[in-house]
């Protein structure tokens, strides 16, 4: 559902919508379903919002919540705002060791602490971005010794994670 050519793959209404439809088609055949997110977010534009672009986020979040098959998230490389949070709300949440996981954009962030006259570094250590602080914080189910530029044999930890992480 997502297109890195187009906005560097920030999710549009129509983006929410077809993982909506993709999620209940798989889970229909009673597929777990795993979610590889590295998304740059939802779209923030004019646009996208007039065609309800918050409506489509929570629907998504809603169908995530709702499907009766298993579950998994995997962070494998940024998770940013609405188009990584309803991936998000996975029966279990992971994430590759140097993923980014966080609920708001970095200019969104960059806009906060100019209005508030705070620095980035306050506001990232406020927020939690790295995969360590997102466990401690309870947000993360665990970290894989994986990442994607890995040509060694930490790649077999990606298929041991899936597959347990289902099962469980």
């Amino acid at each position: 559902c997502q297109e890195r050519s187009s906005a560097n793959g920030s999710w549009l209404p129509e983006h929410h919508e077809l993982a909506r439809q993709t999620m209940r088609k798989y889970a229909n055949m009673a597929r777990p379903i795993v979610y590889l997110i590295d998304t740059p977010g939802a779209d923030a534009g004019e646009l996208a919002n007039a065609n309800n672009q918050a409506h489509s986020i929570s629907r998504l979040i809603t169908e995530s919540t709702h499907l009766d098959v298993p579950t998994v998230g995997i962070i494998i490389g940024v998770g940013y705002s609405g188009g990584a949070i309803p991936l998000a709300a996975a029966n279990v949440l992971l994430s590759v060791r140097d993923g980014i996981f966080n609920t708001i954009q970095p200019q969104g962030l960059q806009s906060i602490a100019r209005k508030f006259n705070l620095s980035w570094q306050e506001c990232a250590k406020a927020v939690g971005v790295s995969p360590e602080e997102l466990v401690d914080l309870g947000c993360l189910d665990g970290i894989i010794d994986y990442s994607p530029v890995d040509t060694d044999e930490r790649q077999h930890n990606l298929q041991k994670a899936v597959v347990s992480a289902i099962e469980a």
